[in-house]
């Protein structure tokens, strides 16, 4: 190439620019109405519940099980099983000097979908964007101050498989009486302190461990979750968990209000990329909201 060809080259490219740029930019204003329309469809799908919890519900279970349950649901409580969940914390790329500011918002209304809406860093370091998983698949859409996308990735079936084993997660303790009707659940007991869900939908299935302490407190949740968050990105089951604590009682029903979560949950390469402290926490089946 001569230098003749290399200018007209950067030219060309320097002309091209403001295209790409505003491209990229339609791009995230289309992915934002569409997370947009995920959500509401998500929280006009819910109803109120038709039971109410009696302990009498849970007696065939294993005891790690029913001990889980029953600290978690006073009797007589409305089996809610859908949330909006107002957060900050921290949030981590890679490493522990890396952490950035959090704060977000989350639907989880399983099985039908979870949208986790965040706001992480702050000044030019500021990236906004959503992971979901709905009737309309699962994605993974973030931008740099809110103009210009980092990352747009539409679920492939992989993806899909990741962003549905968080749901299930999650759901079991922020939305824990959707394990008594809104969830297909199958309960074991490896020890006396492990309560194990088998959870299936559509297809696909994940096993959840959650570490119940003797008074009935779930102080860990863990899985295999199916991940490329590793060296190789390569996707594959991959161990995922974190500790929950400070549970408070919301309309009958006790959350974690403190989580510290990440990859490799057990191993020495465990990092909790992800800690935060619920602000709010509203059962979206006793009075629907939608985002502001």
């Amino acid at each position: 190439m001569t230098a003749t060809h290399g200018l007209v080259l950067l030219a060309l490219a320097a002309s091209m620019a403001p295209a790409v740029l505003a491209l990229l930019h339609v791009r995230w204003r289309a992915a934002k109405r569409d997370m947009k329309r995920d959500w509401q469809q998500l929280a006009a799908r819910t109803e109120p519940p038709e039971r109410t919890f009696d302990p009498f519900m849970v007696s065939g279970l294993p005891e790690p099980a029913r001990r889980f349950l029953r600290f978690c649901i006073k009797p007589g409580t409305p089996l809610y099983s859908a949330a909006e969940i107002e957060m900050k914390g921290t949030f981590s790329f890679g490493s522990e000097s890396k952490y950035q500011p959090l704060t977000a918002v989350q639907i989880l209304s399983p099985p039908s979908g979870m949208i986790w809406a965040a706001n992480i860093g702050r000044g030019l370091r500021a990236v906004s964007g959503s992971d979901g998983v709905s009737a309309n698949g699962s994605w993974t859409r973030f931008a740099w101050l809110d103009l210009l996308p980092v990352a747009l990735i539409d679920g492939s079936p992989d993806h899909y498989r990741s962003a549905f084993g968080r749901m299930i997660a999650e759901s079991v303790f922020w939305t824990p009486a959707a394990l008594l009707g809104a969830l297909d659940v199958v309960w074991h007991a490896p020890d006396d302190n492990t309560a194990r869900a088998l959870i299936g939908h559509s297809g696909l299935l994940v096993t959840i461990d959650v570490r119940v302490e003797a008074s009935g407190e779930p102080s860990q949740v863990s899985f295999q979750r199916w991940s490329n968050a590793n060296v190789d990105k390569a996707y594959r089951l991959q161990p995922f968990g974190g500790f929950l604590s400070q549970f408070t009682e919301i309309d009958g029903i006790k959350v974690p209000t403190h989580i510290e979560a990440g990859n490799f949950f057990g191993t020495a390469d465990f990092l909790p990329f992800y800690r935060v402290d619920v602000q709010k926490l509203r059962w979206l089946d006793k009075s629907p909201a939608l985002p502001g």
